[in-house]
């Protein structure tokens, strides 16, 4: 196996509700949504630009634009433009929405699972 594919934890992994798989999703939208869950911290929230994201997939920020676009339309992503103080958009904030109840449900089956006998 090649060594870019080694599963090695620590490098770590992209996990995506199957649910996702039957969304119909073009080939470049559904790897932008990997991209964002990749870059995302534990409460599925990123800051990449559209030249970052389109770097990382080798498309225009046009193209990059179109996948967001989508994505928000399929409800799996939620931005929020984030302004200076001078009124200016500073840059676009971006919210996993899968990775968001995920990381709830999660949460809240580590709480049942502590959870003592009865």
């Amino acid at each position: 196996m090649p060594d870019i594919l080694e599963a090695d934890p620590r490098k770590g992994f992209i996990a995506l509700p199957m649910s996702v798989f039957d969304l119909n999703l073009t080939p470049g939208t559904f790897r932008n949504l990997a991209e964002l869950c990749r870059m995302a911290n534990a409460e599925g929230q990123c800051w990449p630009s559209l030249a970052q994201l389109g770097d990382r997939l080798g498309r225009s920020r046009a193209t990059i634009s179109g996948y967001i676009a989508k994505l928000r339309a399929a409800e799996l992503i939620e931005t929020e433009t984030q302004k200076m103080a001078n009124g200016y958009n500073y840059r676009l904030r971006y919210s996993v929405v899968v990775w968001k109840a995920w990381r709830k449900q999660l949460s809240r089956n580590a709480r049942v699972e502590t959870q003592p006998a009865r």
